[in-house]
């Protein structure tokens, strides 16, 4: 992958970084390392749920700013 389509998929429709994109991919970067470190010591995978929560609320929050941002201005 180019450092440039990185640097595009951090990047809002108006050139501006988004600090969401990059909260989002963080929670879920950390949750992979945490799900791969449990496979790695062959440890059964049960996820907190105050984990799962935190995972679903970043996503959830970058869906509702997507609808935010792509009403229609009347």
């Amino acid at each position: 992958m180019k450092l440039s389509s990185l640097n595009q998929f951090f990047q809002e429709n108006n050139g501006q970084f988004s600090s969401v994109r990059a909260q989002t991919w963080l929670v879920i970067l950390c949750f992979c390392a945490d799900w791969i470190v449990h496979i790695v010591r062959d440890q059964a995978f049960v996820p907190d749920i105050s984990i799962v929560g935190v995972v679903l609320g970043v996503l959830g929050l970058k869906v509702t700013q997507k609808f935010a941002e792509d009403k229609p201005q009347q």
